[in-house]
């Protein structure tokens, strides 16, 4: 901490002005000195030293902002400067050089407040800085400083440039401020220059101020009422490929791990509007891939609620293996075409009726797309700030893509759907060439469909794109190596498909997409280098790094252990230890 003593120059005139450039006040300092030392009085006579002390506001700098000259009595301690926390933050256009941070302590109004008790008196010959300097041009602001400094000369000091001291007055002075720095903020928001990886520094930073306002540190009831407000994140290496903005809506952020927690919720709290469940009624079945079940069993377990899942044979045994911690009973079926009578989906729905459970059909319940046209759908259009060219999502039920498309082009006609879908599904050939056919075979789980579902009844994309296996993993294991996103291959399939939809569109344009769930679930598929490799498919390179990275260090290792006679010493002298033999301790 510097100190600068308050000492009358010989001109009997003392200026701040050049000594304190990069120190700001902070009102604890001055609070602890108010209650340390006698209290000044404003009122003295001859011996009153009459320093050009100017009031100050806190900037997000550490720059002191000049204003009103303020009198201050020779008896006055010491004034402790303390260097202000906070950064610089250059901005061009702004002619003062920085801009205000929200989150400064102690803007103008209040320090003057703070220094005038510190002086002695709330009725102090302090002019309120209803404009704070940081938030007008510099002419205007010499041209009110210079006003401020003349009206508080002695004999022209009048009753509207007094303090005001009343509770309701400093309640809209706050207001007042607060209002400045809202429009301050959105002023800082400018197009993000396309590709830039320090893109949209100030857009991002006030983004999450204001969600931060909004919805942070929320408190949650239960499992549904978490679920919701994931997080958008900025894809750098894709937007970087493509020189547009390309964001991702982190799904797996839901407390049960995935994208289809949305649905879960919806059909759970419709089914019991309905009188379907609830009561005597408490099974539920679904034919799922594994992820809207694993969302139902755990929003089902407070409710006391049971879930039935009908899965193909061929989702992976980490799937499985989850839906049965989750509580739910799982019934695997052989894989058939989706006009089989044995398909999964419709094995559940005749598993339903003859166990008399309620039936998810999520496939066909239009709760599905709800729930992402009031939720997914808004998040997104709020989260960009309404600035959005594209969305890009595949389609497993089609409940994502048509939920949240649907809300965007109400918000905004032009925007650009595109569908992304895989080998071995038909949607692609539907919407390209009106044929419902599919051609291929994928490895990717959780998307693409053989017919139309009731989701995708209204739906219409503006482009479709066909993502293969190897297009995918390469995205997915990008997403792990380059952003540190552990994701699963669907996530891959929708970020390929915006990297194409951003060259398409060309540079500049704004894309969003979903990352589906967690790649934990696919660990050993999409992560294990021997089924890769059979597969004719890319692994991920860090997991060969690792090999060869272990290796290096093996010598290290077998040196970091105990020498045996070490280990023979340590271990005589607890052979009488009390612990049990299995104990860890």
């Amino acid at each position: 901490m510097t100190v600068f003593p308050l000492l009358p120059p010989k001109t009997g005139k003392m200026s701040l002005r050049s000594a304190l450039p990069t120190f700001s006040f902070t009102p604890r300092v001055l609070l602890w000195q108010h209650r340390v030392f006698p209290r000044p009085s404003i009122s003295q006579s001859s011996s009153r030293i009459s320093a050009g002390l100017y009031g100050a506001s806190c900037m997000p700098t550490g720059s002191v902002s000049l204003s009103t000259p303020v009198t201050v009595s020779s008896e006055m301690p010491r004034l402790q400067l303390q260097k202000s926390p906070f950064r610089e933050v250059p901005q061009a256009g702004n002619e003062l050089g920085f801009l205000p941070q929200p989150r400064s302590p102690l803007n103008g109004v209040a320090f003057e407040k703070v220094l005038a008790l510190f002086a002695g008196t709330l009725e102090s010959r302090i002019a309120p800085s209803r404009n704070p300097p940081f938030l007008v041009d510099k002419k205007t602001f010499t041209s009110t400083r210079k006003q401020s400094s003349e009206a508080n000369q002695p004999g022209n000091q009048t009753a509207a440039t007094r303090q005001p001291t009343g509770r309701s007055e400093n309640r809209q002075e706050n207001r007042m401020q607060e209002n400045n720095l809202r429009s301050a903020e959105q002023s800082t928001i400018s197009s993000p220059e396309p590709g830039n990886p320090n893109f949209s520094r100030g857009a991002l930073a006030a983004g999450k101020r204001r969600r931060e306002r909004t919805s942070a540190l929320r408190v949650c009831e239960n499992f549904l009422d978490a679920v919701g407000m994931t997080p958008l994140i900025y894809l750098r290496r894709a937007s970087q490929e493509t020189h547009c903005d390309i964001f991702a809506k982190c799904e797996f952020n839901n407390p049960g791990g995935s994208v289809k927690d949305r649905p879960a919720k919806y059909i759970l709290e419709q089914a019991e509007k309905e009188g379907r469940l609830g009561g005597s009624q408490n099974w539920i079945v679904e034919g799922s891939a594994g992820n809207t079940a694993i969302g139902l069993a755990l929003a089902s377990k407070p409710r006391g609620y049971r879930v039935v899942c009908v899965i193909p044979d061929t989702q992976t045994q980490d799937k499985k293996d989850m839906l049965k911690v989750c509580g739910a009973l799982v019934v695997e079926v052989p894989f058939h075409k989706v006009w089989h009578p044995d398909h999964f989906v419709a094995f559940s729905g005749r598993l339903a009726s003859v166990m008399n459970a309620c039936w998810g059909n999520q496939f066909d319940n239009l709760a599905n797309q709800l729930s992402h046209y009031e939720t997914t759908g808004p998040e997104i259009w709020d989260q960009m700030d309404g600035r959005i060219d594209g969305f890009v999502s595949a389609a497993g039920t089609g409940g994502t893509v048509s939920g949240v498309s649907r809300y965007l082009r109400s918000q905004h006609p032009e925007i650009q759907i595109a569908l992304a879908d895989i080998p071995g599904s038909a949607l692609y050939r539907y919407f390209t060439e009106g044929v419902l056919r599919a051609e291929g075979a994928s490895v990717v789980e959780n998307i693409g469909q053989g017919r139309i579902t009731g989701q995708l009844q209204d739906f219409r994309p503006d482009v479709a794109f066909e993502i293969s296996d190897v297009e995918s993993l390469t995205w997915t294991h990008s997403l792990l190596e380059d952003e540190g996103l552990a994701v699963g291959m669907s996530s891959g399939v929708n970020v390929a498909a915006a990297v194409r939809l951003a060259k398409r569109l060309g540079p500049g344009h704004r894309i969003c997409t979903i990352l589906c769930d967690s790649g934990t679930r696919y660990a050993k598929k999409q992560w294990n280098i021997s089924f890769l490799r059979e597969e004719g498919l890319p692994y991920p390179r860090l997991l060969a790094d690792q090999k060869r990275e272990m290796s290096a260090i093996m010598e290290a290792i077998h040196v970091a252990y105990a020498p045996q006679h070490v280990v023979e010493r340590i271990e005589k002298e607890h052979e009488n230890d009390i612990s049990a033999p299995g104990s860890k301790l």
